[in-house]
């Protein structure tokens, strides 16, 4: 079955939240994509970003702050 399904999902200094959320969402929906949105965030959210290994995450952030919709 093709994936037709991608989870847009905003993220800002939670990291132990953001990190529940994405193991869970594995669990459930193990091939689904998801684009994390994070601007601003200081708590090592972009470190953690940038170790996850999943073909199927897309991520986006700046250290720069700015709102969801940018």
């Amino acid at each position: 079955m093709k994936n037709n399904i991608s989870l847009l999902v905003g993220l800002k200094n939670n990291l132990d939240y953001n990190q529940h959320f994405y193991e869970t969402t594995r669990e459930l929906y193990p091939e689904v994509e998801i684009c994390f949105v994070s601007y601003g965030s200081t708590d090592g959210t972009h470190e953690w970003l940038d170790s996850l290994t999943d073909p199927n995450v897309k991520s986006f952030y700046s250290e720069e702050a700015k709102t969801f919709s940018d």
